[in-house]
């Protein structure tokens, strides 16, 4: 609603009439005789400044979701590895020692021998991926709060 104040310069040269640069100013006032389109100018920036604020609210409610739900991942990982340390390693150990001795003893054959040391062996390689999925949560934990 307000007039507008332009501003211009311009720098040019003509090769064939002169070797010299010509240089300009330009001054000038801009007054609103019909001030219904910058009504409507500026209802529309109020409305997009509202519908910015809206995403935003929406984004940081997202981003607070998210970072609980990682929180809350994070956590029951964690506790799965505690499980994974004080019972199921321990106990896949002693069954790699006891299958171990009982072969070399001729207690059992190989296939049941194989099978222990499968469960075994498949115990600490899921005891590695929950490893992996708690440093990956992590990291995603990081990300967010750094945000």
């Amino acid at each position: 609603m307000l007039p507008e104040l332009l501003i211009g310069y311009t720098n040019q040269s003509m090769k064939n009439i002169n070797n010299n640069r010509f240089n300009s100013v330009q001054l000038g006032v801009g007054i609103p005789l019909f001030t219904k389109g910058q009504r409507a100018l500026a209802k529309a920036a109020q409305t997009k400044i509202a519908i910015t604020e809206n995403q935003y609210q929406r984004k940081e409610i997202e981003l607070k979701n998210r970072l609980g739900q990682q929180i809350s991942n994070y956590m029951n990982l964690q506790r799965i590895i505690e499980i994974y340390e004080q019972k199921q390693l321990p106990k896949s150990e002693t069954i790699l020692q006891t299958a171990q001795k009982q072969m070399e003893v001729g207690e059992i054959d190989y296939l049941n021998w194989v099978i222990l040391v499968n469960q075994a062996v498949k115990t600490k390689a899921d005891y590695i991926d929950q490893l992996e999925k708690l440093n990956q949560t992590a990291a995603e934990l990081n990300f967010l709060i750094s945000k």
